[in-house]
Parts: C-alpha cells; sequence; structure tokens
C-alpha cells in the first residue's frame, strides 16, 4: 500500500513515517519495478505500535531495542509505565496513563495493542481535560473568597456571644469557626499554589455579589407572600394566624442557587440543551414552583374567638375547628440535644396545638391582625383556648436561654404558666 493510505490507517503523517524508516524503527520493501515503498498490514500493526511509545514519551533509541529484537514489548512497556509511576516530575495525567496502560498490557498480545491505541488516545485527552478543570478550579478566586464569608458568620456569633455572657454557645460557635476557617484555609492554600498565569479573577465579585442577591430577594419574597397571604386569608376583625408551610419559599432559594452554581461551572452548556429541551424545563419549573406557591399560599390556619380555620392544598375553602376539637395545648422552651446546647433551637419557645384528628400545629410563630407591642397575641390566643378549657402540658425549663427581649420572655412565661379555668 502507499504511505497515503497508511497515514490515513495510523494517523501519523509521512514525515514521521519516514523519520522512523530512517531511525531503522521499520524496514520498507519496494517494489522492484519503480523502487516506491510498498508498506503491508505488519508495517502499519508497527507504526501504530511505535505512535503509541512515543505517546508514552519513550525515545526512539529504546524502542529500537524492541524492533530489533533486544527487547520484548510486554517488558519495554511495563518498565516505561513503571518509570512514569517513579519519576517525581510526573505529571498526574501521565501518572494515570501509566496505570492504564500496565492493566490494559498484562494480558495484551503485540497484535491486540494497536487495537487499544485508540482507547488509550481518548483516554489521555479525557486525562488533560480533567486535569485543566482541576487546575481552573484550583485557580479560580471565587473559592476562597467565598468559603471566607461563610466562615466569618460564625466568628461574629463568637463574639456576640461573648459579649452576651453565653459561654456554652460561644464554644459551640467557635468550634464551628475553627471548621470552617481550615476549611478557607484550604482553599486560599489551593489558589495560592497555583501558577500565576492560571489564576482566575473575573467573574469573582459578579458571582459573590449574585449569591448575597439571591438571599436579599429570597428574604424579599418570604415578606412580600406573607403581606399577600394576609390580605387574601386573613379576616378584618380581630385574629391570630400561623403560616404553617412559610419554609417551602426557601425552596426557590435552593433552586436559584443550584442554577447560579451551574452557571457559575458552566455545566449548562455540558447538558447541550436545546430549544425543546429549554421549553420543557422552564414548563417544569414553572409548574412545580406554582405548586409550591399554591401550597404555600393555602398552608394557613386562623384563630378567632368562635374557633380555628384551617385552609391546605385539598381544602382552600377553609376548615372550620372548633376549640373543642383541639385536646391539649402543648407549650415551653425547647430543650437541649444530646445534652449540649443547640444555637437557635434551644430556649425558642413553642405552642403546639393537637387537634382530635391527631395532627399537631406549632403556633408559637403566630401573628394578629390587630397591631400590639411584643408578642402581647399570645395572650388572645392562650386566653381563648384556655377559657375553652383545654388542657395544657407546659414547662418553664430552659426559659433562661430564650435569647428574646425580657418582655417577651415573661409573656412566654406567663402563657405557660396558665391554666385552663375549669382546669
Amino acid at each position: 500500500m502507499r504511505i497515503k493510505e497508511v497515514e490515513n490507517r495510523t494517523g501519523l503523517t509521512a514525515k514521521a513515517i519516514r523519520l522512523y524508516e530512517s531511525k531503522g524503527l521499520l524496514s520498507i520493501s519496494r517494489e522492484a519495478e519503480n523502487e516506491y515503498r510498498d508498506y503491508t498490514e505488519a508495517d502499519v500493526t508497527r507504526l501504530k505500535t511505535i505512535a503509541l511509545l512515543r505517546k508514552m514519551d519513550i525515545p526512539m533509541k529504546t524502542i529500537k531495542q524492541w524492533t530489533d529484537g533486544e527487547m520484548d514489548l510486554q517488558a519495554l512497556m511495563q518498565a516505561a509505565a513503571q518509570s512514569c509511576r517513579e519519576d517525581s516530575q510526573a505529571s498526574q495525567e501521565k501518572s494515570k496513563l501509566a496505570e492504564e496502560l500496565g492493566k490494559l498490557l498484562e494480558n495484551c498480545s503485540e497484535e491486540d495493542l494497536p487495537e487499544v491505541a485508540q482507547d488509550v488516545t481518548e483516554l489521555q485527552e479525557a486525562l488533560k481535560v480533567f486535569q485543566e478543570e482541576m487546575r481552573r478550579e484550583g485557580g479560580n478566586l471565587l473559592r476562597p473568597v467565598w468559603t471566607s464569608i461563610i466562615a466569618l458568620g460564625p466568628v461574629s456569633f463568637v463574639i456576640i456571644y461573648i459579649l452576651q455572657g453565653k459561654t456554652e454557645r460561644a464554644l459551640l460557635a467557635f468550634g464551628l469557626s475553627i471548621f470552617n476557617l481550615i476549611f478557607a484555609i484550604l482553599a486560599w492554600n489551593t489558589y495560592l499554589k497555583a501558577p500565576r498565569k492560571e489564576r482566575e479573577r473575573s467573574g469573582c465579585l459578579t458571582n459573590v455579589c449574585l449569591g448575597l442577591v439571591v438571599l436579599v430577594l429570597t428574604f424579599a419574597l418570604m415578606i412580600g407572600l406573607g403581606v399577600l397571604q394576609e390580605r387574601l386569608f386573613v379576616p378584618s376583625g380581630e385574629a391570630v394566624w400561623v403560616s404553617r408551610d412559610f419554609k417551602l419559599v426557601l425552596v426557590l432559594e435552593l433552586e436559584l442557587l443550584i442554577a447560579g452554581f451551574m452557571l457559575m461551572k458552566k455545566s449548562f452548556q455540558k447538558l447541550r440543551l436545546t430549544k425543546k429541551r429549554i421549553m420543557a424545563l422552564v414548563l417544569a419549573l414553572l409548574v412545580f414552583n406554582g405548586g409550591l406557591l399554591y401550597s404555600f399560599f393555602t398552608g394557613i390556619s386562623i384563630a378567632q374567638e368562635s374557633g380555628i380555620t384551617r385552609y391546605s392544598v385539598f381544602s382552600p375553602q377553609g376548615k372550620e375547628i372548633s376549640f373543642e376539637d383541639v385536646v391539649l395545648v402543648e407549650t415551653g422552651f425547647q430543650g437541649k440535644l444530646f445534652g449540649f446546647l443547640t444555637t437557635g433551637k434551644t430556649g425558642s419557645f413553642y405552642y403546639k396545638l393537637h387537634y382530635a384528628d391527631g395532627t399537631v400545629e406549632d403556633w408559637s410563630d403566630c401573628q394578629r391582625a390587630v397591631s400590639q407591642e411584643s408578642w402581647d397575641w399570645m395572650y388572645v390566643l392562650d386566653g381563648w383556648l384556655m377559657d375553652a378549657g383545654v388542657a395544657k402540658e407546659s414547662s418553664t425549663e430552659y426559659s433562661e436561654y430564650c435569647e428574646l427581649d425580657p418582655r417577651c420572655v415573661e409573656i412566654f412565661l406567663d402563657i405557660v404558666r396558665n391554666q385552663p379555668v375549669n382546669g
């Protein structure tokens, strides 16, 4: 066969083929009538093998030992892989390639070797891409900056708790601070170890600001939805209400954070989204989030002097419940978890209503349509229930850990100590 066909089958250039021939790595027969080179199948196999050996940076002098019969091919490749593993300067990419070649060559004959050359080439390219992505990720300023911002939160709580004289909480916050700071230091170390030319700063400020904007918009959305819910459901007269599914709004924040993360990592490009897929994804998100908002708006319970109205996804018109259908009021302050104080939970006030149908509802975060100072509206709700003779289980334990204003704590203690008029 002619050299053009050999080029197509081996992926080598004519210049490289002639170079290998000039170095004595293969001997090509010539046609008698015109002295043209006549390549055989054996020559193509040998050229593929030589190309694979050169990918491993094996010197042509060493390859010639194999072509001259001085060294077995299997031994040559295993020695090259071992040399690559032991070379302290070898790149991660080459080391992994050597490991894979070692596995491929365990039961691979000389005839089989050229057939895996393409697989090895693809592996090499994949490793290069992976290494490049890891290098970019390690050299991106966003990770150390973002981890540093996150680490500042617990540090600020340490200072606040020390000023408040809350030693146990300060120690917990200090432990969390150390944990977060270690991650921040490791992120900065990775960034600073990257070569200067590979340190990437573009987009860092944009992504940090985007994350902060997402948080602000989430809180604004929660407040706005709460106001809208009040206007849609709460009657104009004296009433107390509680939103049951308020935390569902946090799912929207999670969606935005995931979307921002995927944009930052350019993951959307890897998904190869077509227009149809994009439209399907948008439609699915609209349906999903529409269901979330519907569940949020209907997740409200309203108490009036006449009783309680509970709205839900399956009961948007509301279900009337009399105070006699409340079998128990359970109230007090959150205790320790496994013997330790839990930041944001220990000392928190709870006021749970147990209904006759077995459901339980926490009204500790309830609100009142008629504005009053502090938590006075809890007196109103508790008064209606106690006047109806509902049983109460209560405890003042852990009230000393409540971080609200002392006036609020006194109101909670009054409610905890209050008993039914007929109890």
